[in-house]
């Protein structure tokens, strides 16, 4: 179980007075991790959705139809695939110039997991890991980590000390991804 999910459980097996479970039915919980020089380091998208895992797990890894259901993406074009290696490349819509980038989606389906990394393009060093799980009741957990890195040399030039841009661009990714994935599952 990877370590957002076993904080999950661990605050699900709490009696604290807004635990994890009443927190996931108002919506997704994010989290953000922060490196040992306190800068940000990743953050972490938690969301309970009412769908089956393999409901779930084939619209993550449906990645020609993204334009038609994920916010922003203009296009998400399979360039390359093998047995368990897919390399999308995406456009995103931004004000200005679009964000174009080749992500390469390592699938591990025995334990529905995804990891994904920056193979060329914009966002640079950028790195996601998708990872689904089984609830007791047959529904599914998804948490989505990573971080996005290079989004923007015009950004980047806004970067305060606290690292606004970056925490309110990551976390904004992420919450659109799950939610998005989130929804198109539980409509199919």
């Amino acid at each position: 179980m990877s370590p957002a999910l076993l904080l999950t459980a661990a605050l699900l097996a709490g009696n604290a007075t807004t635990d994890a479970a009443t927190l996931l039915e108002r919506g997704p919980i994010v989290s953000i991790e922060q490196s040992p020089d306190g800068k940000f380091k990743q953050c972490t998208a938690l969301a309970r959705v009412d769908a089956p895992i393999e409901r779930v797990w084939q619209v993550a890894i449906d990645y020609k139809d993204y334009h038609a259901f994920m916010p922003k993406v203009v296009a998400s074009d399979v360039i390359h695939e093998e047995p368990n290696v897919v390399d999308v490349k995406f456009e995103i819509d931004v004000p200005g110039v679009n964000t174009k980038y080749v992500m390469r989606h390592t699938l591990h389906p025995d334990t529905h997991t995804v990891e994904m990394n920056w193979v060329k393009g914009d966002l640079k060093g950028s790195h996601w890991l998708l990872h689904l799980e089984s609830t007791p009741d047959g529904k599914t957990l998804m948490s989505y980590s990573g971080a996005s890195k290079n989004f923007s040399s015009i950004l980047e030039s806004l970067e305060d000390s606290q690292q606004t841009i970056s925490v309110g661009v990551n976390v904004s990714s992420a919450l659109t991804v799950v939610k998005a994935l989130k929804q198109q599952a539980e409509a199919k």
